[in-house]
């Protein structure tokens, strides 16, 4: 069975391995993104705080961007998952990241027929969303998790002032129109963004040469 979202093989699952450490990844870096934007998002209510799971010393002054993806009573709209800010915020509102968060965790927890926390925080519900990945990787529905952590990694990152770092070149597979980047462990080479290729030694070589004909 080839997985649904980069066609790779992914044995009798629906998500490969390279995905599913993908959605790790960003629920390991939302729990850093929660703190960071805590920090400089100025003034916040004690509800925000405690949803976090810590509270902060630091004050600036408050950032709007900040404040509404903190607040879990910004979601408003599309489904159980996608909580959105109700107020009218340019092309893309801001998701409730405290919300979406916990939208996704009680999508599973009802799907795997599990008991709610009586409390929980954004740490705790992302410490479930990891232990739970693998398991959802076996149902079609994965894409939807996979989409919905994606969309809501890239608002954190984009509010928490963490700039994306520049793709090494364009994937040389031939039907794929994704860009390379170096992995975060050290010596672990290279994956192309969207079909999870991995780069090393030669392929790398191959890379850059690719790229300096094309510029």
């Amino acid at each position: 069975m080839n997985c649904l979202m980069c066609d790779h093989e992914a044995g009798h699952r629906y998500a490969c391995h390279n995905c599913t450490e993908q959605m790790r990844r960003w629920l390991r870096e939302l729990e850093d993104y929660a703190v960071i934007i805590a920090i400089t998002a100025g003034p916040l209510r004690d509800q925000t705080i405690g949803s976090i799971g810590a509270a902060f010393g630091t004050r600036v002054p408050a950032r709007d961007d900040a404040m509404v993806i903190l607040d879990y009573r910004s979601g408003a709209g599309a489904g159980v998952r996608r909580l959105r800010d109700p107020r009218d915020m340019e092309d893309e509102p801001v998701r409730s990241l405290p919300g979406s968060v916990h939208g996704i965790a009680c999508w599973l927890r009802e799907e795997r027929d599990e008991t709610e926390p009586r409390q929980w925080t954004i740490a705790s519900e992302l410490r479930y969303l990891r232990a739970t990945v693998e398991w959802c990787s076996i149902h079609q529905w994965v894409t939807e998790l996979f989409d919905d952590l994606k969309e809501l990694h890239t608002q954190a990152r984009t509010v928490a002032y963490d700039r994306p770092p520049r793709p090494l070149g364009h994937c040389l597979e031939v039907t794929c129109d994704g860009s390379v980047y170096w992995l975060a462990a050290k010596g672990a080479g290279a994956r192309c963004s969207s079909c999870g290729r991995p780069y090393d030694g030669l392929d790398l070589v191959r890379l850059g040469v690719a790229e300096e004909a094309s510029a």
